[in-house]
């Protein structure tokens, strides 16, 4: 199956959701997608080494977006979605963040693409925030300057120039030395190799 068979027919989703992050993500973000932005929720995608789950998938034309409402924990999931182009870009947001700030997570994702947002989104998210933004290879943390707030977030691409140095694409090179591996079996593969 291709990359587009697989993350074919999207909509805005409706509630329920499974989760109360989800829920809290799909509330504060939709309103802020660009008309043409694709929503689908909670999917598993298809890849040679098993299915995935995603739990948001944001389409534009050709490129596409995947939203982890978890830590940063999987990263040979991370590592096929990307390597074999199903997603160009992947978020983790920790439930606390989403919980409690939600908007900063909306934020976030407008400054380093904004072009899945409409144009109201920066007045509507910038009416009290002024958030120092700061990128140390895949880890992300903002200060807001009326808030002291511990947020962290993922956001790993495979859209920047040298994306070939990154920790995910080493992993995806060894995924594709054993095209017989789920992801699993392959986690417990590098874990052991890793260990010794």
């Amino acid at each position: 199956m291709n990359q587009d068979d697989s993350l074919n027919l999207y909509k805005r989703p409706q509630s329920p959701f499974s989760t109360k992050e989800q829920a809290v993500f799909a509330q504060y973000c939709f309103q802020y997608l660009a008309d043409p932005v694709l929503v689908k929720n909670k999917r598993l995608i298809r890849t040679p080494h098993g299915r995935i789950p995603v739990d948001f998938c944001f389409k534009l034309k050709n490129r596409r977006i995947g939203i982890q409402c978890s830590e940063l924990k999987e990263e040979l999931f991370d590592a096929v979605l990307l390597g074999y182009e199903y997603l160009d870009t992947v978020y983790h947001f920790r439930k606390q963040d989403i919980l409690s700030f939600p908007i900063d997570c909306i934020w976030l994702m407008y400054t380093l693409d904004p072009q899945f947002f409409s144009d109201r989104t920066a007045p509507s998210l910038n009416r009290d925030h002024e958030l120092d933004l700061k990128i140390r290879g895949m880890s992300i943390s903002l200060n807001s300057y009326n808030t002291s707030i511990d947020f962290r977030a993922f956001r790993l691409t495979r859209t920047s120039g040298d994306y070939k140095r990154e920790l995910w694409y080493s992993l995806y090179q060894r995924a594709l030395e054993h095209p017989e591996l789920t992801v699993r079996k392959l986690a417990k593969q590098l874990n052991s190799n890793w260990q010794k």
